[in-house]
């Protein structure tokens, strides 16, 4: 692949849409902008478009979900969504989040929301209201995944920690 954008580093995944990658990144010099670039996975020699160019916000562990890819704003507080069948316009799915970083969805479209510096999972409704304050950690919870078997994988500074979705095993300690 090639074009990447100067000064920027990617942070956590890249999630594949289709026949595109979607790699989101963040200005090395200003942490508040970043971006999403698309690479064409079946071209020969893939060359990255800046979708959402550098300057909307910062784009943190990508996760497709029913057209949309949402991202962790960590600076910002918030999970984004970017709206793949509208020009990719830019919303706030969850807003209020202490250091957002990275978000999963369950079957029925609960989401839970990483806080590294707040070491929490966050769980939410589809329509972004909170359900549960979730885990609280002693060390950083940077993102997290959902297995077929509706297990939490929540990336931690020292392991990743598996849970299962049920809701008594969400409450806090």
């Amino acid at each position: 692949a090639t074009k990447t954008q100067p000064n920027a580093t990617v942070y956590g995944s890249a999630v594949v849409v289709g026949n595109y990658l979607y790699v989101g990144y963040v200005n090395n010099s200003n942490s508040f902008r970043g971006g999403l670039m698309r690479y064409d996975i079946t071209a020969q020699n893939p060359i990255g478009v800046d979708v959402v160019p550098e300057g909307i916000d910062s784009f943190f562990n990508l996760t497709y979900r029913n057209g949309f890819i949402y991202a962790g704003s960590y600076y910002r507080n918030r999970i984004i969504k970017v709206d793949l069948n509208n020009n990719h316009a830019v919303t706030d799915a969850v807003t209020n989040v202490s250091n957002a970083s990275g978000c999963a969805f369950d079957s029925v479209g609960n989401m839970y929301i990483t806080s590294p510096d707040g070491m929490k999972l966050w769980k939410y409704t589809t329509g972004g209201q909170l359900i549960d304050t979730g885990l609280t950690f002693t060390d950083y919870a940077f993102d997290v995944e959902i297995d077929w078997s509706h297990v939490l994988g929540i990336n931690r500074t020292s392991c990743v920690e598996r849970v299962k979705t049920n809701p008594r095993c969400i409450r806090g300690n």
